[in-house]
């Protein structure tokens, strides 16, 4: 399974939505779980990860997400807080590129 996290609920049902399509298990969700299951893929919003508590953040970041975001400038500042694998993908998501992504990791 996998969490797609977005403030805008109308793109993260499209994101999950296509993804099923695509063959692989997606819940859109616009708020994170304050806990995170330790078998859920996870690919958010760069705006959703920033607007977390910092704890929650490193909680994101050791998770390995896929982070999505309409501009890079964000992601320069994300990057270096990344402790493990963190792909970073611009919008508008190419979803057979993200899917791919996500089979590659066993999501």
């Amino acid at each position: 399974m996998v969490w797609i996290v977005d403030d805008d609920p109308i793109l993260a049902d499209l994101t999950a939505r296509r993804l099923r399509q695509l063959g692989i298990q997606a819940a859109p969700r616009t708020v994170l779980p304050r806990r995170i299951e330790p078998d859920v893929g996870l690919v958010i919003d760069l705006s959703s990860y920033q607007s977390l508590p910092p704890d929650q953040q490193i909680e994101v970041l050791m998770t390995n997400p896929i982070i999505i975001s309409g501009s890079s400038r964000g992601i320069t500042r994300a990057a270096p807080q990344a402790t493990g694998r963190v792909d970073f993908l611009l919008k508008p998501v190419d979803f057979e590129q993200l899917a791919s992504l996500l089979r590659h990791r066993g999501s």
